[in-house]
């Protein structure tokens, strides 16, 4: 047990193999959205509300920030390509609230691989 608080801390272990299912823009936007918490929780002098800010909250405003995106996306009038661009939607794994649980092992990896890939 101690070797999967190691891996995910104090995360689901759903929210942490969601998260490693995400592609990299997908990656930035959650990224962005808790640099802005950071920023607007320090500016109003209440930092704390940036730690309450953990994976759990990212992302469910994750998928709330797409559902709206995907509806404002379905009441533009018709678009050349706005297809794919449904599409593309469609297939965001921000919006996916069931994935398969990734074993210890898948995690490890996946993690890894993200850590080896920021310090290049």
């Amino acid at each position: 047990m101690d070797d999967l608080y190691e891996v995910i801390g104090n995360n689901r272990i759903e929210d942490v193999s969601w998260i490693c299912s995400l592609s990299e823009p997908e990656l930035d936007l959650l990224i962005g959205l808790k640099k802005l918490v950071i920023l607007r929780a320090k500016a109003i002098g209440h930092v704390e509300l940036a730690e309450k800010f953990d994976l759990k909250m990212l992302r469910a405003i994750g998928l709330v920030v797409m559902e709206h995106f995907r509806q404002k996306v379905k009441d533009l009038p018709p678009v050349p390509g706005m297809d794919e661009t449904s599409a593309c939607i469609d297939g965001c794994n921000l919006l996916k609230s069931k994935l398969d649980k990734l074993s210890i092992e898948e995690l490890k990896s996946c993690l890894d691989h993200r850590n080896r890939k920021g310090q290049k």
